[in-house]
């Protein structure tokens, strides 16, 4: 058999006890009770469907996600996983992560699941504050969260990781910092600590709450990245943090391009076949016509063309360096057929290449989508009918990337007022410095052109710490820039 990537497998489960009003995940109000037995059979039925597409592989980790996994009863989880076992070659020390709300965490039940096979739980507490909980939806108080964990490191499973969000309406700083202060308390093997993002199609979305501002969104994130570091949790994705020894194997085969099986309502697959295929699959998304036996939403193959990227897409989301061999053994291109676009990078300084890997640089994480736009072959899409890149399967632009990117051209603007131009910056200002940061998208050019127009003495809320290094930062992006202490800003990742 050719060497194929490793095989994981999504399991979906849809229900809610309530939909969050941040949410635009597929999962859908329980209304009544949660039919354990039959939604388990279709589940189970769905993954026979996929078994020809895996070609014998043995499923390396399994995520039980939704929705509310765990109102799931502890005897439909063994049902389930027993099922899986019967049908699937699972490897022996597989990782079985399942999502957990701490409004429905049981000890029994827990206890249940792990006798099931789970090993790892991943508990959304998202906030420890009473009131921030109450405006997210959450069903939970900050006693159920830290009762959740406990229980959950009591089990002495294999990991446990706190889902943790920061950005909420209205937070502060110092708020925002105590929540981060309590999950490291509970000493969690890992945290996802992620910013709040208003997603259409949700009730943030109708009608937005006022959330942090960019520099509020900065301080948050820089000295939170430091309570982390300083705790000793090593940030590998852009919003995942753990102890060594502790990274989801989950989450990085998604990110390194392997492969995964995904049943259940709205689950996502993608499956590399022996003669190099990769076959998307995708399931219906409501649990009604699901459970009629209607699993598949659609499948297709991934065109060539669009292989390069949809690897780089998730591969550069890691901060570890990518080795050059998995891209011809991941995609069935040769190295060749993106040499052009990876020289581009590299001359652009997105990209530092050496014998074995690709390295994204610091440049190539504020300009990701700059970098992924090389690989993105418009001329042949186009004429396949795709004319934009494609969108991560489970993955939006970061927000967070935006912000970075954002950052750092107001930063190139300061660094004009830095050299000396510290008069009102008018509209020629600005004609001036737009051209230097042409690689920001187009709907932040008005926002800059605003910041631009401001007075010295109302500057975009520069720190003073940012001012000292500001030269130092910006000499890339200036053929003359005089000489500066090191910049303080911490830059070795993009987000959290």
């Amino acid at each position: 058999m050719p060497d194929l990537p490793p095989l994981s497998l999504y399991i979906h489960i849809p229900w809610c006890v309530q939909k969050c009003p941040y949410c635009d995940f597929n999962s859908h109000a329980l209304k009544g009770e949660v039919p354990h037995v039959e939604y388990v059979q279709h589940l189970l039925r769905d993954l026979e469907n996929d078994l020809p597409l895996t070609h014998g592989r043995a499923v390396r980790t399994i995520f039980i996600g939704g929705g509310t996994p765990s109102l799931l009863s502890g005897e439909a989880m063994q049902m389930l996983m027993d099922g899986v076992r019967a049908r699937l070659p699972l490897a022996a020390d597989a990782e079985i992560t399942m999502e957990a709300n701490p409004g429905t965490v049981e000890a029994d039940r827990f206890s249940a699941y792990q006798r099931a096979g789970i090993n790892r739980i991943s508990i959304g507490v998202q906030s420890f504050d009473p009131q921030k909980l109450e405006r997210l939806g959450r069903i939970h108080g900050p006693d159920e969260a830290k009762r959740a964990a406990q229980l959950a490191e009591g089990l002495h499973l294999r990991s446990f990781n706190l889902d943790l969000m920061h950005g909420l309406p209205d937070q502060s700083l110092e708020e925002a910092l105590s929540d981060l202060k309590q999950a490291i308390a509970l000493n969690p093997p890992h945290l996802s600590w992620y910013q709040l993002t208003i997603e259409p199609n949700t009730l943030f979305g109708s009608r937005p709450p006022t959330l942090p501002d960019d520099d509020a969104l900065w301080d948050i994130f820089e000295q939170g990245d430091r309570l982390l570091t300083a705790a000793g949790y090593q940030q590998y994705e852009t919003s995942a943090y753990a102890k060594p020894g502790y990274r989801c194997e989950h989450n990085l085969n998604y990110w390194r391009f392997g492969d995964y099986l995904g049943i259940g309502c709205g689950a996502h697959g993608k499956l590399t076949q022996p003669d190099g295929r990769i076959v998307r699959t995708v399931k219906t998304r409501h649990p009604r016509g699901f459970m009629q036996g209607r699993y598949q939403e659609k499948q297709y193959e991934v065109d060539n063309a669009e292989k390069p990227f949809e690897y780089f897409m998730n591969r550069f989301r890691l901060l570890e360096a990518a080795p050059r061999e998995e891209f011809a053994r991941y995609t069935g291109l040769s190295e060749q057929s993106i040499r052009p676009q990876m020289e581009a990078a590299i001359a652009a300084g997105y990209v530092a290449e050496s014998a074995t890997h690709w390295q994204i640089t610091e440049k190539g994480k504020l300009f990701l989508n700059s970098l992924l736009e090389l690989f993105w072959r418009r001329s042949e899409c186009k004429q396949r009918g795709r004319r934009r890149p494609p969108s991560p399967l489970c993955l939006r632009e970061d927000p967070q990337m935006v912000f970075r990117q954002r950052q750092i051209a107001v930063l190139r603007i300061a660094y004009l007022i830095a050299v000396g131009a510290n008069s009102e910056i008018d509209a020629r200002g600005a004609e001036q410095v737009l051209p230097a940061v042409a690689e920001i998208h187009a709907g932040d050019q008005r926002q800059l052109q605003l910041v631009l127009a401001r007075p010295f003495h109302q500057p975009y809320a520069l720190h003073a710490d940012h001012r000292r290094g500001l030269l130092a930062l910006l000499h890339p992006f200036s053929r003359s820039a005089p000489q500066a202490p090191a910049f303080a800003l911490d830059t070795r990742s993009t987000v959290a």
